[in-house]
């Protein structure tokens, strides 16, 4: 059975790169699975996306058999491996719905004999312990085409390109890039007043100039704020206000979190304060 190699290493575009999570890297396989594997997508793990079996993307070839592809945004490990086996044990069971589901795509009556699925994985690198050993699973990685490595956080993202290629050549040996959800934040944080923006971003950029300071933004949505070796601060934004929530011991315990509601910018400065007073408590930190 001819399994799915790449035809070459052709760079197909992207609306945003780098991706910024695995449902990116789904969006991408989804749209170009044709292209770059011959194979025509049946269903996808998303909203409107016909899922089936919970697989992050079903697909078929010409001769219908089952195309199971898991995605992963950055490592591909044993994990992923088990994922697809677990979804090949539910593509069996489920064997009508597939079925029914091929002859809609076909719009036609069409022969689906009962076979074992090919496995796909598709990730930015790979746990070398998942290429050491023979396996029944394709192994394809991604990468990006014009885009230079870097160390810090990728908070400008930009259309570009993509290729897919099996996974034995040679793959980056670095973590994919850092990204930022900060915009995920700031859509959000743009529904409220705007006194109440001003006040978080002012909180933010208090916090962030502590030294030894990192902060993530994105989530629920939500901002976390951390020294090396663990959060200190949360904000979570609600409707109407900002729920701020902090360490009030040396460690990031959910039971020992204190919290404070942002209903109006007059609260900026109390409520710096206490998420200081949790950043002062941290171990590992630099000197400030």
């Amino acid at each position: 059975m001819k399994t799915p190699v790449p035809r070459d290493s052709t760079p197909y575009p992207a609306p945003s790169v780098p991706f910024t999570n695995e449902k990116a890297v789904r969006q991408f396989v989804e749209k170009h699975a044709e292209e770059i594997l011959g194979l025509t997508v049946i269903s996808v793990d998303r909203s409107g996306g016909g899922r089936l079996f919970d697989i992050d993307v079903l697909a078929v070839n010409a001769a219908n058999t089952p195309f199971i592809i898991e995605c992963k945004w950055d490592l591909v490990g044993a994990k992923a491996l088990r994922q697809l086996a677990r979804y090949k044990k539910a593509l069996h069971a489920g064997w009508p719905l597939f079925r029914e589901r091929v002859r809609q795509i076909r719009r036609k009556q069409v022969q689906v004999r009962k076979r074992d699925p090919v496995l796909v994985a598709i990730g930015y690198r790979y746990e070398p312990s998942v290429l050491r050993h023979p396996q029944s699973v394709v192994c394809l990685s991604y990468a990006y085409h014009h885009l230079a490595p870097t160390d810090e956080v990728v908070e400008r993202f930009r259309p570009g390109k993509v290729s897919v290629q099996r996974a034995d050549g040679l793959m980056p040996s670095l973590l994919h890039p850092r990204v930022t959800k900060r915009f995920g934040s700031v859509k959000s944080i743009g529904r409220l007043p705007r006194a109440l923006q001003t006040a978080f971003y002012t909180i933010d950029e208090r916090l962030r100039r502590l030294a030894g300071v990192t902060v993530v933004y994105g989530g629920r949505p939500f901002a976390r704020y951390r020294v090396p070796r663990s959060p200190f601060a949360e904000a979570t934004v609600g409707p109407h206000s900002i729920q701020w929530s902090f360490a009030e011991t040396k460690t990031w315990a959910p039971h020992q979190l204190g919290r404070v509601e942002m209903l109006a910018a007059s609260d900026a400065d109390k409520i710096f304060s206490l998420l200081r007073g949790a950043y002062v408590r941290q171990p590992n930190k630099s000197d400030f």
